[in-house]
């Protein structure tokens, strides 16, 4: 009974912070534009919105860029929220975003003592489990051919009948989760009439200037593909557990702010290096694909040749409670 209700609260504690429409949820930043608070990379974890004050930090949906922000809260007005990245030079309002109003608000950041509930890189450890949870699925599909069955059962499910469709779940989603769950890097910048200062978010009008962003490195066994919207990759280098991309930002006719973003796909390194990015190339969605099904494909084969599919499988009850067991 112990065992039994530490697993139901371990369960429910990850449907609390997992699933949509709960009281909690686990995010991660994409850029730095919340450091030092919460770094790239890092995790957070948001609650309910409640009252919202000069201070807070808060996501919210952003319809001119298209995606869910999280900054903070530093003004309150009539129209709404006056809200700004920890790290940028300049109010989300003043690099031209509408004010936040309260019905594109998703929730608050939880913080103690001031201070967000930070859950360093998480935003790597999501990158590494969307590129090999396709095997962890394979492996209790394969432990599940093994598990002593009962010929004699009257409602016959083969081990076939599971398989294949869970096979096909297995590559095709975690296909769409590399391509369409890499992470995504935000840079803003503000044009200037001066120099530009050097370096950093100010750059100088009439001039093409460099930057770099740190992107979390790719995981062991991976290949890492780097792409720029509204900046140009010039080079990407090791960092210890990062990775510094450097852009090229395009030379501006006028002062203002402006956006790039530095997306970071993944894939399993099973294939030549050419043949990957020629199919990154075509569509992220066939290099995943591929990746994936090559991964897949041995451990299926495996499958095929040692276990015997057209065995039955019997969910037989152990006693007059809801325990099941295969048989």
């Amino acid at each position: 009974m112990i065992r039994r209700a530490l697993a139901f609260v371990a369960v429910g504690g990850l449907l609390l912070l997992l699933l949509p429409g709960t009281p909690l949820q686990l995010s991660y930043v994409y850029s730095d534009s919340m450091e030092p608070t919460i770094g790239q990379g890092d995790g957070y974890v948001v609650g309910p919105t409640g009252d919202v004050t000069s201070g807070d930090i808060i996501v919210f949906d952003s319809t001119t860029r298209d995606e869910y922000v999280t900054h903070r809260v530093v003004a309150l007005t009539d129209e709404g929220y006056i809200t700004k990245g920890d790290n940028n030079p300049s109010t989300d309002q003043d690099a031209g975003h509408p004010v936040v109003t309260d019905s594109s608000v998703v929730g608050t950041v939880l913080t103690i003592g001031n201070k967000p509930i930070v859950i360093p890189r998480l935003g790597s450890v999501v990158a590494v489990l969307s590129t090999y949870w396709p095997l962890g699925v394979l492996a209790v599909i394969l432990a599940g051919g093994f598990i002593e069955r009962n010929p004699r059962a009257r409602d016959v499910v083969r081990v076939n009948d599971l398989m294949t469709p869970l096979v096909i779940t297995a590559v095709l989603g975690s296909a769409l989760a590399l391509a369409y769950g890499a992470p995504t890097y935000e840079m803003a910048f503000t044009a200037v009439t001066t120099d530009g200062g050097g370096g950093g978010r100010i750059i100088p009008v009439g001039e093409s200037v460099t930057r770099s962003v740190e992107v979390a490195s790719a995981p062991r066994f991976t290949y890492q593909f780097v792409e720029g919207a509204g900046v140009t990759v010039l080079d990407i280098g090791a960092n210890g557990g990062s990775s510094d991309v450097v852009v090229r930002v395009p030379a501006q006719t006028s002062t203002g702010a402006l956006e790039g973003t530095v997306s970071s796909h993944y894939y399993p390194a099973v294939l030549p290096y050419g043949i990957m990015s020629s199919l990154h190339t075509l569509h992220p969605v066939a290099a995943a694909i591929a990746s994936v099904g090559t991964v897949v494909t041995p451990l299926y084969g495996v499958h095929w040749l040692v276990v015997d599919g057209k065995a039955p499988i019997e969910l037989r009850s152990r006693s007059r409670t809801s325990w099941w067991e295969f048989r």
